[in-house]
């Protein structure tokens, strides 16, 4: 019942509201400060946007859901009450009975507590790479600016350069070496300077790196750990919870150089390689000790790997919720069922023998025609997701293969690409402010842009299409189009389209075009046969 009366209380009206607005944004004219804030969409990744979201999780959250509120309805059910939710304003909703009110409202607070987690994993991942990235791009910069500082070395790359063009088939002892003071030594010297200041630069990037996290980003980072839950199914990766757990209970410990003695510190695999003298430093009395600042970037960077291949997921989320739930809860019972509707076979050393024979025959038929062919792979994290990442490199690879050695597949790709080439240049045109980009975060805007955009360019399609039908349909241009003339024609055209200035729009007036029949909806007899040997190549559908 609390629940139910909090519900209710997100859109009381203004008049019941004595605290007023808040900072965090109304929606509509007399939206409370909670629901405006739930419907509000996230901004660029920032501290912040961070702290922003961390709000409003803790605002939908205080409303006291269940998280199992909707398990026994469909989903795509649930996805409707929403998306209608969030498009009617508090007085709009107010006007519903209280069931269907309280239903409606429920649903949006489901969705928004899934999306805000999403949100704040997402904005996790993609600090903690900012931060390691601006670290690298700054000390990159300032060695740059002190390598031009270097007396003598930009002469020396400018005579090896002119040497090397002025004899290119010359041998490096004969060429190279004789163009530079001091010959072969210099050049040694040279490279000797380089790899020491090899070490230099990562302990410069780690510095850097640090005193970003610890002056800016670590208040949000924290703040996280306060209000995600992560979990892990493989125990190969409990000490990186378990870092985070010490991370958590020591956030506020003050200016503390090192982790308390006596507490048992997780050792995980990010502490080791570049960081692993970085991590520990031998105190004033000798001891060796774990640096806190350092300990705590270094587990967070474990903690964004990790969550990248779903090694580590989060309680309540949606996109980064535990990978066992990908499948149906029933889909073991049901497995020949599902298999069946798969169209896969059940043995999995049949699936991979027919993989394997459709590879090994394409890459046959192939190589005949190209030579050798080299494979690349990549480092394979949980042995799910590698079967997976092999099964799809196959597919890929059998795609190519037949793409490189059919003229079918190449043309239906080809077409595909020009016909995207064309859209996108009638986007450019019609969308032509801001360089065509969109100008708001906001999703919702960024939908309502969207359809804008394509019902604007439908009707542009539309249009010159009866402009097309009326001028062909003349007796003069009976005899002068070929078949492959027609088929060359497209009505995604806009030379004829004045994107910006003044128009004069006179909406009693319609245009000179021929009345054109509106087409039957087509029954399972219209459809048209299929091609001979349509199924020869994979479409570019299924090439993805």
């Amino acid at each position: 019942m609390e629940s139910i009366e909090r519900i209710v209380a997100l859109v009381a009206g203004a008049d019941q509201d004595d605290a007023g607005p808040a900072d965090g944004g109304t929606e509509g004219e007399d939206a409370p400060p909670v629901l405006g804030k739930v419907k509000e969409a996230p901004g660029n990744v920032s501290l912040e946007t961070m702290l922003t979201e961390i709000d409003k999780l803790l605002a939908v959250r205080a409303i006291g859901l269940p998280r199992d509120l909707f398990i026994d309805v469909a989903p795509k059910v649930v996805a409707g009450w929403p998306a209608r939710a969030a498009v009617e304003s508090p007085s709009h909703l107010r006007t519903h009975p209280v069931a269907l009110r309280v239903t409606l409202l429920a649903a949006l607070l489901h969705e928004r507590e899934r999306e805000s987690t999403d949100t704040l994993v997402e904005l996790l991942i993609s600090t903690v790479h900012r931060i390691g990235a601006r670290a690298e791009k700054k000390v990159t910069e300032q060695l740059i600016n002190a390598f031009k500082e270097v007396s003598g070395k930009e002469n020396i790359l400018f005579k090896l350069a002119e040497a090397s063009l002025g004899a290119p088939e010359g041998t490096v002892r004969q060429v190279v070496f004789p163009a530079v003071s001091g010959g072969e030594a210099t050049l040694r010297e040279l490279v000797h300077e380089f790899r020491t200041r090899g070490p230099v630069y990562r302990r410069t990037v780690q510095t850097t790196l640090k005193a970003s996290y610890t002056d800016h980003y670590r208040r949000g980072l924290i703040k996280l750990l306060d209000v995600l839950e992560f979990r892990s199914s493989n125990h190969a990766h409990r000490p990186v919870i378990e870092a985070l757990a010490l991370v958590a209970r020591y956030a506020n410990a003050g200016n503390t150089t090192y982790c308390p003695l006596g507490e048992t510190v997780p050792v995980h695999k990010a502490m080791g390689g570049d960081w692993a003298e970085v991590v520990h430093r031998t105190d004033k009395r000798g001891r060796r000790r774990v640096v806190r600042m350092v300990y705590e970037v270094v587990a967070f960077q474990a903690l964004r790997d990790q969550l990248k291949c779903k090694e580590i997921w989060v309680v309540g989320a949606d996109k980064w919720r535990n990978p066992d739930e990908d499948l149906p809860q029933d889909f073991e019972a049901r497995r020949a069922e599902n298999y069946q509707e798969l169209r896969k076979p059940l043995d999995a050393a049949v699936f991979v023998n027919e993989l394997r024979e459709q590879m090994t025959a394409e890459l046959t038929l192939l190589n005949d025609q190209l030579g050798i062919l080299r494979r690349f792979t990549r480092n394979a994290s949980h042995p799910t997701y590698a079967a997976m990442r092999e099964v799809v490199r196959a597919r890929k690879t059998i795609c190519v293969a037949r793409y490189l050695r059919l003229r079918g597949p190449q043309r239906e790709i080809e077409e595909g690409l020009n016909v995207m080439e064309s859209s996108n240049g009638a986007n450019s045109v019609i969308a032509y402010g801001k360089g065509g980009e969109i100008a708001s975060n906001r999703r919702d805007e960024q939908e309502m842009f969207v359809l804008c955009l394509r019902i604007l360019r439908s009707a542009l399609v539309y249009v010159n299409t009866l402009m097309l039908q009326d001028i062909l349909g003349e007796p003069e241009w009976a005899g002068l189009l070929t078949s492959a003339d027609r088929r060359g024609l497209t009505p995604l055209f806009w030379s004829h389209v004045r994107p910006y200035g003044e128009v004069n729009l006179d909406r009693a007036a319609r245009l000179n075009l021929t009345a054109v029949t509106v087409p039957s909806p087509r029954t399972a007899g219209d459809a048209e046969p299929a091609e001979e040997g349509a199924d020869a190549y994979p479409s570019p559908t299924r090439c993805r």
